[in-house]
C-alpha cells in the first residue's frame, strides 16, 4: 500500500477510545483488484461509491458494506439513550471527587469584584463531584470565598459572617446528557431570566471543550468558552472567557486535583472551610447570583455531608 493510503487508513479507522459509532475495517481489501482498494479507497470514490458498496468482496467474501459502514454509510443509527459515557477515556477522568484552587479575572485581568459578593476571587477553591449515570453527567459544585480584603471601603456581608474575618459559599448545578454516540454532551444552562443550550466537546482523551451560547434572537454569540485539559494523572486544569454580547467580560484559571473518595474530599472541604472562617450557617448558603441558595448541602450534593 502508499503511504497515502495507510495514512487514510488511519484517519477512517482511528476513533477516540471508547466511542460507540462504527468503524471501517482497516485490513479489508476489495478482491481481484490493485492493491490500495480499501475502506479509505471507497471513501474518496463519488459516483462509483454506491455500486462498489454493494458489490465489491475481499477475498474471504465480506461485503464492502459491511467491512466499511463508515465509508459507505451504512452506520446503524445511534441511539444516544444506549449511550455509557463511562466507556469514554475523558469521562472515567472527569468522573469522581475534584478540590480546586481558582482564580477568576475581570475583562481587564485584574481580580474580579462584584457587587453584590463582597469576597475574594483572586484566590477561591472549588469543590466538585461529577458523576456519571449512563449517558448523563451530573455536576454539583460548592465554591469557597476567602474573606474581603477591602472592608474599609465596603463591609459587607452576605449571612450572618463579619467583613474580614468570614468567607463564604456558593453553590452551582450543571447536568447534562449525550448529544450523540461519540460522547459528546449538550444540556440546559440558566442565564439570567433565560435557559440557555450548552454543548461539551470531545477531543480525544484528554481535552473538553464546554460552550455556552445566546440564543440566535440574541445575537447567537458566545456567553462562555471553556477548555478542560486531562493529563491523566487525576489533575485537571480548566480556562473560560466569558462574554456579553461579543465583548469580553471575563476570564478563569481552575487548577484541580481529584481525591481518592468521598471521605478525603470531604476532610478537605473541612479544612479549607475553616482556613476561610466559613461559618456553618452559610455553608452552601448562596446561589451563583448570590441569592440564598435555599438547600443544604446535603441537598446539594445528595449525600451526607
Amino acid at each position: 500500500m502508499s503511504k497515502l493510503t495507510l495514512t487514510i487508513i488511519a484517519l477512517y479507522a482511528g476513533t477516540p477510545t471508547g466511542a460507540t459509532t462504527c468503524v471501517d475495517d482497516p485490513l479489508w481489501e476489495k478482491q481481484n483488484g490493485k492493491p490500495g482498494k480499501t475502506c479509505a479507497w471507497i471513501a474518496w470514490r463519488v459516483e462509483s461509491k454506491p455500486k462498489i458498496c454493494q458489490t465489491a468482496k475481499s477475498s474471504d467474501g465480506t461485503r464492502a458494506k459491511d467491512a466499511c459502514p463508515l465509508a459507505c454509510g451504512t452506520c446503524p443509527a445511534c441511539d444516544v439513550s444506549e449511550v455509557r459515557l463511562s466507556d469514554f477515556e475523558a469521562w472515567r477522568r472527569e468522573e469522581g471527587f475534584w478540590w480546586g484552587k481558582y482564580t477568576f479575572l475581570d475583562e481587564n485581568g485584574d481580580p474580579y469584584e462584584s457587587s453584590t459578593w463582597n469576597y475574594e476571587y483572586q484566590h477561591y477553591w472549588g469543590f466538585i463531584h461529577m458523576e456519571l449515570v449512563g449517558n448523563s453527567l451530573k455536576q454539583r459544585n460548592v465554591f469557597v470565598y476567602p474573606p474581603s480584603q477591602k472592608c474599609a471601603a465596603d463591609n459587607s456581608t452576605s449571612g450572618e459572617g463579619v467583613c474580614g474575618v468570614n468567607g463564604n459559599e456558593k453553590v452551582f448545578s450543571a447536568d447534562q446528557s449525550a448529544s450523540d454516540c461519540d460522547g459528546n454532551l449538550a444540556g440546559p444552562y440558566p442565564y439570567g431570566p433565560f435557559t440557555l443550550d450548552t454543548t461539551t466537546t470531545l477531543f480525544g482523551d484528554d481535552t473538553i471543550v464546554y460552550q455556552v451560547k445566546l440564543p440566535a434572537a440574541l445575537g447567537g454569540g458566545f456567553t462562555q468558552n471553556q477548555l478542560t485539559t486531562l493529563p491523566g494523572n487525576d489533575v485537571r486544569v480548566r480556562t473560560a472567557q466569558g462574554f456579553y454580547m461579543g465583548a469580553p467580560t471575563y476570564a478563569s484559571f481552575y487548577r484541580e486535583y481529584r481525591l481518592a473518595d468521598k471521605a478525603a474530599w470531604l476532610t478537605k472541604l473541612a479544612e479549607i472551610r475553616s482556613e476561610a472562617g466559613v461559618l456553618p450557617s452559610d455553608e452552601c448558603g448562596f446561589d451563583s447570583r448570590s441569592a440564598p441558595s435555599g438547600v443544604t448541602c446535603a441537598e446539594h450534593f445528595g449525600f451526607d455531608m
